[in-house]
This record gives structure tokens, sequence and C-alpha cells, in this order.
């Protein structure tokens, strides 16, 4: 029989002084995804706190470091602290882990136990990012791409899971991969205006060639329309793939949401494609009652 899930008020105070500060750090750094949690029922939301801040921590590290070699030894710090964590689970034992708030957390929550090989997966695809090797193809490109998001996806239904959400596991892959494509696509035109002036932005040849222009005319009147025209191919594979995940909706209400959101993201995007270089598009959160007209749809 399986054990009751343990409600949130005896939950939160064990996490109490590390939960406040992660939330507000989701809550800054990734304001849509926080809203998005919002969605989810209020048992799970620590759980799924922590590992959007452990899912922050990942994406954080390759632009922290001065070189990669000191990035992979942050990633494997990180590899021995799960298996830490996880030893501390299995065996039962009264142990601390490694002093930090995402691991105070992740170790005071009750979390279920297929979540650990994501939480290796998520630290993994993250690492491959300190040595970048631009995809010539377009296939190329979405297939790596897409890795950094499907084990959090992952992850979420996990923890749904194991507060008995229903959920279809024949459509899960087939809803999880093209929306895990489309939001590669969606960050990476987000984080375009901020990647470009330091050359750090990885985008297939196929596109490039398809556009007319390169990184290397950054700053050119000719580059700002090849990208404008970039930009635009990618928002509309973008759509695309959201339309393939929209034929296999599954029940989780947190990735509902994410999608939604992600449609949000999406058509802003191409009203504003041909500013996204001239004038930063930093996203807000758009407002609830547009994510829940659109995750309603």
């Amino acid at each position: 029989m399986k054990a009751e899930e343990p409600s949130i008020d005896t939950v939160i105070p064990k996490a109490l002084p590390f939960l406040g500060v992660i939330t507000q750090r989701v809550k800054r750094d990734d304001p849509i995804s926080f809203l998005c949690l919002q969605k989810a029922p209020k048992a799970i939301r620590p759980k799924l706190i922590a590992l959007h801040a452990f899912h922050l921590e990942m994406l954080e590290i390759p632009t922290k470091v001065s070189e990669a070699a000191l990035g992979h030894m942050r990633f494997q710090w990180w590899h021995d602290a799960l298996h830490q964590l996880e030893e501390i689970r299995h065996t039962k034992t009264i142990a601390a882990p490694k002093r930090h708030d995402i691991l105070s957390t992740l170790h005071a929550l009750p979390l279920p136990t297929g979540i650990w090989p994501f939480l290796h997966e998520m630290t993994d695809a993250h690492a491959h990012r300190l040595d970048p090797v631009a995809a010539s193809s377009f296939s190329g490109f979405i297939q790596t791409g897409s890795a950094y998001f499907l084990p959090l996806y992952q992850a979420i239904i996990q923890i749904e899971n194991d507060a008995e959400t229903a959920s279809d596991p024949v459509s899960q892959n087939d809803f999880l991969c093209p929306m895990a494509q489309a939001e590669w696509l969606i960050s990476q035109l987000i984080s375009a205006p901020l990647l470009l002036p330091k050359n750090r932005i990885i985008l297939p040849a196929e596109l490039w060639q398809k556009a007319g222009t390169s990184p290397d005319s950054y700053g050119s009147q000719t580059f700002e329309t090849g990208f404008t025209s970039l930009a635009q191919e990618m928002l509309n594979h973008a759509s695309d793939y959201l339309q393939e995940a929209a034929r296999h909706p599954l029940q989780s209400h947190a990735l509902r949401a994410r999608y939604a959101a992600l449609q949000w993201q999406r058509r802003f995007l191409s009203k504003n494609s041909t500013t996204l270089l001239t004038r930063p598009l930093l996203l807000n959160p758009p407002p609830l009652a547009l994510i829940l007209k659109i995750w309603r749809s």
C-alpha cells in the first residue's frame, strides 16, 4: 500500500530556511516557469520549485566559469552530491548533504525515487554546453538542444505522478519531445541579443545559409535583415512542434501551463522579430489570465 503523501504543512517547515531563498530565485530568474508552477497541486509545488532551482543552477554553470575544465569540475561536484543524497535516502541514514541551499531543500523534501536519474541527465546535458559544437544540420541542432529540457519535463511528471496525478505513458513522449524542441528554439531567440555580441550563440550552418548571413557579419544592416528571417524560420518550426504536441496532450498541470506560456512567447516573438536585436526582449511573464485562456483551449 502506497504511503500517504505528506501534506505541505509537514513538508515546508523542515525545508523552510532554504525553500524561501530558492523560491525567490526561481521567481526572479525564471518568472514564466514560476507562474506556470502555480497551476500544479499546492502540495507538490515546493518539490517543483526545488526542481526548477536545480535546473537554473545547471543552466548557469557554463556562464559563470572562465574555462571548460572548471565547469566540468563543478558538474562533477553536483553528480557526487546527488549520489550522496540518493545514498542517504536509500540507507535512511541520518547525514547532512553537501552544503548548498538547493541540496538541503532536495534533502528535506520527500521526492520520488524515480526523479534521481533525470537530475543526473539534466547535469550531463548542461555539461555538454561547456564544449559547444555547432551542428551543421537543423535536425542535429534540434536533437541536441531538446535534451536540455526533456529531463526537466520528465522529472516534473515523476513528481506529479508521485502525487497520484494521472498521465498517459503512451502519448508522453509524443507530447514532451516536440514541446522540448519548441522550447529550445524559443529559448535561443530570447537569449540571442545577449549571446550574439559575445559570439556565444550556436545555431546550425543550415539556418545561417538559409538566412543569407553569418555571425561574422553581426552589427551590419545585412545581418539584422538576415537574422529577422532566421528568427521567423525558427518560430515557424516552433509553431509546428507545438501543434504536434497539442495532438497528444498530457494531464500534467505544470506542463500544460508551460505549453501555454510557450505559445504566448512564440506569438510575442513573432510580432517583435524585427526589433529582436535592436531592442532586446527580456520577457516578463504573461498575464495569468492569458495563460489560463490558452491553457484551456
